[in-house]
């Protein structure tokens, strides 16, 4: 119960400023998280808390720890295309443009003989010619 009260009269006097440094740090959308993960913190290690020492150093560094781990978090999240924007088969406007009546109707009329998947020219010079 001292406890408690330790920490209303230490710690919760600080929470705005604590929540202004939040903002500055992780903007209007991680404020709220911030601020409540560095009293969270700070409440579940207070007995490690030196009395002698400035109480709102104490929570702008568990905040500072706080903001850290979660930039670490999220840094590597790659925003997922929605899975109708992604096409199978790119497609370049310029090619109809550029190869215009570059074949003969007979090389269309072959080309469209083969499978789709043998339409297209390799460009990773992987395929090697026949002896």
């Amino acid at each position: 119960m001292w406890a408690r009260s330790r920490f209303e009269t230490l710690a919760m006097p600080h929470l705005s400023a604590v929540y202004r440094v939040a903002r500055a740090l992780g903007g209007a959308g991680r404020s709220d998280d911030l601020a409540q993960d560095t009293y969270l913190r700070a409440w579940k290690h207070f007995d490690q808390f030196d009395r002698t020492t400035n109480c709102r150093a104490w929570l702008c560094r568990i905040l500072h720890t706080a903001w850290v781990s979660q930039w670490r978090r999220t840094r590597l999240e790659l925003p997922v295309a929605d899975i109708e924007d992604v096409r199978a088969e790119p497609y370049y406007d310029w090619e109809a443009e550029f190869l215009g009546d570059a074949l003969s109707p007979d090389a269309e009329w072959a080309l469209g003989q083969l499978p789709e998947v043998f339409r297209c020219a390799a460009s990773s010079g992987s395929i090697t010619p026949a002896p």
